[in-house]
Formats: structure tokens, sequence, C-alpha cells
């Protein structure tokens, strides 16, 4: 599910509870965004209560397999949400990249604003205390469309330090080789 929502709302939303690192290269890519929407995707709960059977009867290389199959399956859900809403927002020539509470800074306890405005439980997704989602194989965000630029940052920021992944500078790649 994705819902379109304007720079103002999401500047309304974004600082969630107060938590966010003070300087976030999503600040910087917002000012850039041609359009917003807010998104949910999820592969349900069944394939997380098949990783963790798996996980409970010993069948551990099966279990890895499939939690990171189904990683990646959630993430390309994220992805094909963008491809929708870049469609019908009309503008096929520019990008759209989802940014998730829990990285770039953004903390997340975002996920609590997000889901207030959202409200995916309609697909099955909630979250518990800690803002994990439930099922876990499920993604959550904004979805940015904007120009390759607005998209590219340095990893500078402070988040950026503590980052073990840093998939941004992977998927800005991605922007500029297509």
């Amino acid at each position: 599910m994705w819902q379109p929502i304007s720079k103002p709302n999401f500047e309304g939303l974004y600082p969630g509870e107060g938590h966010n690192d003070e300087d976030t290269p999503l600040e910087y890519v917002i000012e850039g965004a041609v359009s917003l929407a807010l998104f949910a995707v999820t592969l349900g709960e069944e394939i997380s209560e098949r990783i963790a059977d798996l996980f409970v009867g010993g069948e551990l290389a099966e279990a890895y397999i499939l939690d990171q199959i189904a990683s990646f399956a959630a993430d390309h859900l994220a992805q094909i949400a963008g491809e929708n809403f870049r469609t019908v927002d009309g503008r096929e020539n520019l990008p759209v990249l989802p940014y998730s509470p829990g990285y770039c800074g953004w903390h997340v306890s975002g996920q609590r604003a997000l889901f207030a405005r959202l409200e995916p439980r309609a697909i099955g997704i909630s979250l518990n205390d800690s803002c994990l989602m439930q099922p876990l194989k499920s993604v959550s965000g904004v979805l940015v469309l904007a120009p390759i630029e607005a998209h590219t940052f340095s990893p500078a920021f402070p988040c950026c330090a503590t980052c073990t992944t840093l998939t941004c500078q992977e998927r800005i790649a991605s922007l500029q080789n297509s």
C-alpha cells in the first residue's frame, strides 16, 4: 500500500518522537523531491512462521537461505510500490527510491507516526512496543520521487559512521547507471 503525502505533511511526520539524528540524508533528499508517498509492504505472516519453524527444527541452512530470500523479496516489493507510485504520479522520467525508519538517521520510532498516518494494519502489518513490524518480512517508509541529484549524497553524515551496509551508495549508483 502507498499513500501520497505533501512535503509539509511529511516534514511534520518525519521528526516522529524526536529521536532522529540531528543531520540526516533524508532531510536533504526531501528538499529536491518532486513527489512523496508513505508506503508499507509485506510478504505476510506465513513466510515468517516458516522461517521460524526451520530454525526451531534445526534446519539452519534452509532457514537462513529462506530468510535472506524473503528479505530480498520484501525490499523488492518496496521497489514495486515505488514503481506503481511513479506510474500513477505520471513522471516516468524520474527515479523513485524508498527510505525507511531505522536507516539514514531516521529513528525507528518514526514508525509510530508513519503507521498512524498510513494505517497498514489494513494489509496485516502491526508494530510491537519496540517498533518492530509484524510480520517481520515487511518494509515501510517514504517513497521519494526526485531527480537523481536529489538522491545523491556522500556518506559523510553522522549516521553513516555507524552504518554497517551503506546500501544507499549501491542504490544511488544503480540510479546513475540506469
